[in-house]
């Protein structure tokens, strides 16, 4: 883990990565992948993430409130009722 945290770097807690015990040697998911599509890509790539135990607990995020495009389009706006519908 620290090696990899050291090549790769960490998504910290504000950016939703969580915050994991650095000394917990229990289990842990990993996966690894390899995208193949000689139609976009010169050659396959593969990565691969790691997920920890958390020492605290996700935020939840629902979909409807995160409204961050970062730049690639203008950030949408949440349907707002005129009148409550009860």
């Amino acid at each position: 883990m620290a090696r990899n945290e050291r090549e790769n770097g960490r998504i910290d807690a504000d950016g939703g990565g969580g915050q994991a015990d650095p000394n917990d040697t229990g289990k842990a998911l990993q996966i690894s992948f390899t995208v193949e599509d000689p139609e976009f890509f010169t050659m396959p790539w593969s990565a691969t993430v790691t997920y920890r135990r958390n020492i605290a607990a996700w935020s939840e995020r629902p979909c409807a409130e995160n409204l961050n495009n970062y730049g690639v389009a203008p950030d949408p706006k949440v349907p707002v009722a005129d009148t409550p519908d009860f």
